[in-house]
């Protein structure tokens, strides 16, 4: 068996440690028997400490905690037989074999191990080490999912949703979904918002769907500040409050979110919730429509064609009308037309020439040479 062949000489037993001359950790208190005296001894407890200590050192040793590992695990140690499958499945200080590694995996899972269940289910659902079964994969998250677990939450959740392996329930889904939210998980919250706005699963109700985007929002997510965002200035599920929208997609647009960074240009173009300011305005809408943002290269264009917050450049407005008309922008296409009768054929050829060259997601030109527009960026420093 491949279990015996992977012990140390091949006839340890839980009363002989492996390498007990030298063991990973000693006791932190003096009057106490050392733990390798007591994981000589048999003491599954000790033999995981051991474990632990090994891989926890500056140079963790995995072929020897696995060894210590073994001999708990022998003896019916939940933690450990969770621990030796992670190192079978991963093939650290042992020969990787799922197989094996689902046997402990299982050992622990059966004990109430909510780790162990949830990955054990993991292999089912994905085959690895057993036979693909679905249905059984469900039974294991839903036990660790029960005691918290929140990745199989999560899986629950997913599955629910999509109808895999299980009936499509919008109601299931929430519910998992509602349980790794309250955890702090920012995708799930992001999920409840959804629901909520939409009416999956739960009742309709904009006022929680914002409660729900405000925790993922205060954790970073860019997409639920933007939503949250976009709530405020609809006044949807709380009062319109332009102010709090602006900061919300100030937020979010800090970290590239290219439709914040349009809407916040859009709220400097107007004066709405922020003072007016063009020149902002032209900056967020340049950063938006350097990610490929057709409405934010249609209002660029018309900035640069009017020379708000930048000095007019016929070339530049063309570029970005071009470009937006490129995506589909119904509206640049005649803003093109009409400019096109007002420029020179070497004012046309170097915007066509500019637009031909620019790529999605790299930043777009603020400068022409036949346009004699000064720097976006010079500007926004004066």
């Amino acid at each position: 068996m491949l279990l015996t062949a992977l012990l140390l000489s091949g006839h340890l037993s839980a009363h002989a440690g492996p390498d007990s001359a030298q063991p990973c950790a000693s006791s932190p208190n003096p009057s106490a028997s050392p733990p390798s005296a007591n994981a000589d001894q048999g003491d599954a407890d000790a033999q995981f400490a051991l474990a632990q200590a090994c891989l926890s050192e500056a140079r963790p040793d995995p072929a020897r905690a696995a060894r210590w590992l073994r001999l708990a695990a022998q003896q019916g140690h939940a933690k450990a037989q969770l621990a030796l499958g992670i190192l079978t499945a991963e093939g650290r200080g042992v020969l990787q074999h799922q197989a094996e590694a689902a046997d402990w995996l299982r050992r622990a899972a059966t004990q109430g191990e909510p780790e162990a269940q949830y990955r054990l289910g993991l292999m089912l659902a994905n085959g690895e080490g057993v036979a693909q079964d679905l249905a059984e994969a469900i039974r294991w998250y839903s036990a660790a999912a029960t005691q918290g677990w929140l990745d199989a939450q999560l899986s629950l959740g997913n599955l629910y949703f999509m109808g895999l392996a299980v009936r499509q329930n919008f109601e299931l889904s929430a519910h998992w979904f509602g349980m790794a939210a309250s955890q702090g998980n920012v995708n799930a919250q992001e999920r409840m918002a959804a629901f909520y706005e939409e009416g999956n699963g739960v009742p309709r109700d904009r006022t929680q769907a914002a409660v729900w985007l405000r925790r993922a929002a205060e954790q970073g997510s860019n997409a639920a500040q933007t939503r949250l965002a976009q709530l405020y200035e609809l006044g949807l599920g709380q009062p319109r409050d332009l102010a709090q929208a602006a900061h919300w997609y100030s937020r979010a647009a800090d970290q590239g979110n290219r439709d914040a960074q349009f809407a916040l240009g859009l709220l400097h173009e107007s004066g709405q919730g922020i003072p007016q300011d063009a020149a902002k305005a032209a900056y967020w809408f340049h950063r938006s429509a350097s990610e490929g943002h057709g409405p934010a290269l249609t209002r660029l264009g018309l900035l640069y064609r009017d020379g708000r917050g930048v000095d007019a450049d016929p070339v530049l407005a063309q570029m970005c009308f071009l470009l937006a008309t490129s995506l589909g922008e119904s509206r640049s296409l005649k803003e093109k037309a009409m400019l096109a009768g007002q420029m020179t054929s070497r004012q046309r050829e170097e915007a066509q020439a500019l637009a031909a060259a620019w790529q999605p997601g790299t930043v777009l030109p603020d400068a022409s040479r036949t346009g004699q527009q000064r720097s976006l960026w010079s500007r926004l420093r004066q």
